[in-house]
């Protein structure tokens, strides 16, 4: 059996036929957000990435920061604390820097669950999936208090 060699113009015809199709009978691209609603486990699962992703930024950022910067980190510390930023505003930040971590945990042992075999109920699902948004906002504001 002899097998044909595929130009890549045959590919760009194929290619131009299934544009022209989709776009003829009016198909949206496959599967675009506009077809589905937004479910909590989806949205848990965008956010644990979120957090990954913003986690690592800050990191990688404030350790370039403290490898770059002339001063160690009690000066610039004292520098914070001469502004006299009101407390609220203090533990308001705290609060949106304490979040991605405690989120990304519990939402990681939930998946280690999972990994195990355990949870897979949709009532279940549902559930953890609840505590992790809530539990994650409590753990995060009492970081923030006792720390």
């Amino acid at each position: 059996m002899r097998s044909i060699p595929i130009t890549t113009s045959t590919l760009a015809r194929k290619q131009e036929n299934f544009w022209s199709k989709n776009t003829r009978l009016n198909r949206p691209m496959s599967p675009h957000l506009t077809i589905y609603s937004p479910q909590l486990t989806s949205m848990l699962s965008i956010t644990h990435r979120g957090t990954g992703i913003a986690m690592t930024t800050v990191t990688t950022g404030f350790a370039l920061a403290a490898l770059g910067l002339p001063e160690n980190f009690e000066h610039y510390l004292n520098l914070v604390k001469a502004l006299e930023i009101p407390a609220f505003i203090i533990f308001s930040g705290k609060t949106a820097l304490a979040w991605p971590l405690c989120y990304h945990s519990f939402n990681g042992i939930r998946h280690l669950a999972w990994d195990l075999g355990f949870g897979f109920d949709m009532n279940i699902l549902y559930k953890t999936g609840w505590f992790v948004f809530i539990g994650s906002m409590g753990a995060a504001a009492a970081l923030a208090y006792f720390l």
